[in-house]
């Protein structure tokens, strides 16, 4: 399982590195509605995101705590679809505190960054991972493998909102 999580975890955030240079500083910071983030903020996001799911990766494969706790049947369905559902969906009150990043280059070098520390953890999934989980504010509690799994899938996720994003700058 280990392998495929790794093609996917890297393909979508080669995706996401690439997919930044096709903005514009100013395009970066532009926001359809007052309720609604720029594709900064949305990158910004995903960025936090991404951090704190690999950060509950890393708890989750270094201590055994937790180990029997499960999903919710929310959290079933996700794992058992293999992709987060097609629509807008609503995340933990946090999210109305996304900040505009600082630049285009800030994002590119912190996920860059951020891509090659999830992948030393790979190979610890398989060979030194004690067992533990940590719980998703929604879904259940989730092991090592489903964190990275939810990485990508939070990630392929946002690829709606970055279209909806781009063809309001026009950049379809």
């Amino acid at each position: 399982m280990v392998e495929p999580i790794t093609n996917d975890f890297n393909a979508e955030m080669d995706y996401w590195i690439d997919q930044l240079n096709d903005y514009t500083p100013e395009q970066f910071e532009l926001k359809p509605s007052a309720s609604e983030w720029s594709v900064g903020q949305m990158y910004q996001h995903l960025l936090e995101a991404t951090v704190y799911f690999f950060k509950n990766t890393r708890e989750c494969i270094q201590s055994d705590t937790n180990k029997h706790e499960q999903l919710t049947l929310k959290g079933q369905g996700f794992f058992e679809m293999g992709a987060l559902p097609a629509v807008r969906i609503e995340g933990p009150p946090t999210n109305k505190l996304t900040q505009q990043p600082e630049s285009i280059e800030y994002i590119r070098e912190k996920l860059s960054s951020l891509k090659e520390k999830v992948n030393t953890i790979f190979h610890d999934l398989h060979h030194n991972n004690k067992g533990g989980k940590k719980q998703h504010f929604d879904l259940g509690f989730f092991a090592a493998d489903q964190w990275m799994l939810f990485m990508y899938l939070h990630l392929h996720h946002h690829r709606l909102q970055e279209a909806r994003l781009r063809e309001w700058l026009k950049l379809n």
